[in-house]
């Protein structure tokens, strides 16, 4: 699954697999969606280590790339919560 960050307007674009994985509805992958949506869904648990993993991969002085493994909170049809576990490969390319 791919998804697309961009940093200056602090959005991801899912494709459709990264949008099944991370619970967000079909129609809207493809489209740019808040960053701060996609890491509510973080486990409060695993957020230190995510958000380590995006300042690493963002550090201009590494090769820009990270990785992590983390649970994310995924809402069901009837409004359930259930964990899904997510090994994410950051790299971030610097213009």
């Amino acid at each position: 699954a791919l998804a697309d960050v961009d940093c200056v307007q602090d959005s991801v674009t899912l494709s459709p697999e990264a949008a099944t994985l991370f619970g967000v509805p079909a129609e809207r992958a493809g489209q740019p969606l808040p960053c701060a949506e996609v890491r509510s869904r973080v486990h409060p648990d695993d957020y230190p280590a995510v958000m380590a993993a995006l300042a690493r991969s963002r550090d201009p002085a590494g090769d820009g790339s990270a990785s992590v493994e983390y649970r994310h909170l995924v809402t069901d049809a009837g409004g359930g919560r259930r964990v899904r576990w997510v090994s994410m490969q950051l790299q971030c390319g610097f213009d």
